[in-house]
């Protein structure tokens, strides 16, 4: 009698009547507990006021005569708890698994996505504090969700990407993690809004050598300019970092020659920050593309 209690005040609360879904692959809203495996039971299961608020966004993403304002409630219920669960400095894998597991079970590939995409005033998502706290698994998780879009900028326009460009890599299961993060984003070379770097430039900057590799390997644009039309070389020489320096050169469409917005080039730079060891590699470079030129 308790149990029918409980429901009956959600149901009340968000005006819902249970019913069975329709045919387009909804699943049926039952007014039985969500059944979870047996290797997940024990550590995570959603309450009835979680189960009907997803099953009510769930309903809302087909119908486009749905309340607004209940989905809007609904909506904020459900992202409070992904928040609580997915994006905190100390993450429970475990219960971040089970929580997707069960949506995945029992509500549409839709929800799953308007859930693990969902972001906080500060427009971060759940990607967004994983990367930025460590948690390695957890995104791991996040993209074999294969809904998570790995390119959602927040209000910084910084992307999960961005963001994984300047952290420390401390072991090889991690490199992989971050080399699957670049690769399944599609797109490294997307800019801040505010000055318009790209990962690779944040790399460049915070001296990540292995990250400017992993970015190059998966297509990093290395002649893009910031704001003040700065590309990742400039930066590289500016920080006085040889070995990114070197490794920027490497590639071959590594322009020598493109000018900042004052005019300076990645040789002027180096020239007066008085570096003769990058100064021979840029030259080496100038005259391997000059000789590939002339050799056209």
């Amino acid at each position: 009698k308790q149990e029918a209690t409980n429901e009956q005040n959600v149901e009340e609360k968000y005006e819902v009547t249970l019913s069975s879904y329709d045919e387009s692959g909804l699943r049926m809203l039952s007014s039985e507990p969500m059944r979870l495996t047996s290797t997940m039971e024990e550590e995570f299961k959603l309450d009835e006021e979680m189960y009907i608020a997803c099953a009510i966004v769930n309903e809302s993403l087909y119908d486009k005569n749905a309340d607004k304002k209940k989905v809007h409630n609904c909506l904020q219920l459900i992202q409070q708890e992904w928040f609580r669960i997915s994006s905190q400095k100390e993450v429970n894998g475990r219960l971040v698994n089970g929580y997707l597991n069960s949506i995945k079970e029992h509500f549409s590939n839709f929800l799953l996505e308007r859930i693990v995409n969902l972001q906080d005033a500060n427009g971060n998502t759940a990607l967004h504090y994983c990367v930025t706290n460590g948690h390695w698994h957890v995104v791991n998780m996040l993209l074999d969700t294969k809904v998570c879009d790995v390119c959602l900028q927040n209000n910084a326009g910084y992307t999960a990407v961005m963001m994984a460009a300047v952290i420390d890599i401390n072991n090889n299961e991690q490199k992989q993690i971050v080399r699957r993060l670049f690769r399944e984003s599609g797109n490294v070379n997307v800019k801040d809004t505010v000055s318009n770097q790209t990962a690779l430039m944040l790399a460049v900057k915070h001296g990540k050598v292995d990250l400017v590799e992993l970015l190059l390997e998966n297509g990093a644009a290395v002649n893009l300019q910031d704001i003040d039309g700065s590309t990742a070389l400039m930066c590289a020489v500016e920080h006085g970092n040889i070995n990114i320096v070197k490794l920027l050169l490497t590639r071959p469409e590594c322009d020598v020659n493109i000018t900042d917005n004052d005019g300076q080039t990645a040789v002027t730079i180096a020239t007066i920050k008085d570096r003769k060891d990058i100064l021979v590699a840029l030259y080496a470079k100038m005259k391997e593309r000059k000789g590939h030129h002339s050799v056209r």
